[in-house]
């Protein structure tokens, strides 16, 4: 109950309300505008098939997680060959 609110999500401190929140929020992101898609990171036919794997996190229980907290195109690296990494920096 003491923790720095900075080691919290901005959806935050009640870590099962904040997990739902973030799923919420990424489902709602995965738009046809998404600048992953630009990337490559994903095809615009794919987004159903990931809003449908988001929506079925919510049933599964967790102990433990990370969050990136900043999961935009400046924190994603196209390698050769097509593969993206993803800055974890600090999480």
């Amino acid at each position: 109950p003491d923790a720095p609110g900075a080691l919290f999500s901005r959806f935050g401190r009640d870590l099962p309300a904040a997990w739902e929140e973030h799923l919420s929020y990424n489902v709602s992101a995965l738009a046809d505008d998404d600048a992953l898609i630009a990337l490559g990171v994903y095809a615009p036919g794919q987004l159903g098939r990931l809003r449908g794997i988001l929506r079925s996190l919510r049933d599964v229980p967790f102990s433990f997680g990370l969050c990136h907290g900043d999961l935009a195109p400046r924190n994603l690296i196209e390698r050769e060959g097509g593969e993206v990494l993803i800055d974890w920096g600090a999480a």
